[in-house]
């Protein structure tokens, strides 16, 4: 899927999975190898946090990063779970804040929480 959707954007960018026992040896190491960002996943979506330089409003409201842009090692965390949610549940008619259940506790749980008492996360 990442794969696809960086050809279609015509960007020269390679999706690769990486299992890590530590984080932050794991983050200095795609600092120096140049990667220009990575995506984070349980369990580390909270600890990355103090790893970064700069985090989005989403983190902020959040409290879980599952993004991170490498500017010239200046790291940025990001949240895209929760966009990922609340687009599919508003392809389905379902684009107004209101009553939800959600069930499990994935990474996106928080936000569409948020999003669905009327927060103001940045679209």
């Amino acid at each position: 899927m990442h794969e696809a959707g960086y050809q279609a954007m015509g960007v020269n960018f390679r999706y690769v999975s990486v299992e890590s026992q530590n984080l932050q040896a794991t983050v200095k190491a795609f600092i120096e190898l140049g990667f220009r960002g990575f995506a984070v996943s349980m369990p580390f979506k909270r600890d990355i946090i103090p790893l970064l330089d700069e985090v989005s409003a989403d983190v902020k409201a959040i409290g879980a990063c599952n993004t991170v842009v490498n500017d010239q090692g200046r790291l940025t965390g990001h949240n895209t779970d929760w966009r990922g949610a609340i687009d599919a549940l508003g392809e389905a008619g379902f684009d107004q804040p209101g009553r939800a259940i959600v069930l499990g506790a994935g990474g996106g749980r928080p936000g569409i929480y948020l999003r669905s008492q009327g927060s103001r996360l940045a679209r």
